[in-house]
């Protein structure tokens, strides 16, 4: 069964970031994204396109959640989360075991502080399930987004504290 497989998460200098994408009695709002070049053409071609795909209104501010893996082997860890700016486009760059267990701990940090469920915005995967399945034994990777709302659903059992996943594309 998966679970959420870190201890704490420990936020260092987002809470400018956090207060930028806030609105009282509205949730937080993620993009996941994986790191490439970094730079602002590719933030801003990332946050069209997932706006276009999950119709997410441009009114509405979305932080960029990427992930950074230190050892999926490790069964048990804490999660480091730090906030950086590429020009328009905040982000939160989160260090874990796993993909999935990362962006899990994040969203349920997050709907902790802000008493709401944030929203994360992926992208299906193109790839097929047994390369999926491959990339989740060898690297925690795998099919991010079902699996992050698999944690989810089982760390927090009440749907209307879950943190919401969305899929386009």
């Amino acid at each position: 069964m998966l679970a959420v497989r870190v201890q704490r998460v420990v936020v260092t200098a987002v809470r400018q970031l956090l207060n930028g994408a806030y609105r009282f009695n509205e949730p937080v709002y993620f993009i996941a994204k994986r790191l490439n070049e970094g730079d602002d053409a590719e933030y801003q071609e990332k946050a069209l396109e997932v706006r276009l795909d999950n119709h997410l209104n441009a009114g509405e501010t979305a932080l960029f959640l990427e992930v950074a893996i230190r050892d999926a082997s490790v069964f048990s860890t804490s999660v480091e989360v730090a906030g950086t700016r590429v020009g328009q486009h905040a982000i939160l760059r989160a260090t874990g075991n796993s993909i999935h267990n990362t962006i899990a701990a994040v969203l349920l940090h997050i709907r902790n502080k802000t008493g709401l469920p944030p929203h994360v915005y992926f992208e299906w995967s193109e790839k097929g399930p047994a390369a999926n399945a491959l990339r989740f034994l060898l690297a925690g990777e795998g099919d991010i987004p079902p699996l992050t709302h698999e944690i989810l659903r089982v760390a927090e059992r009440d749907a209307r504290r879950r943190p919401m996943v969305h899929v386009g594309g």
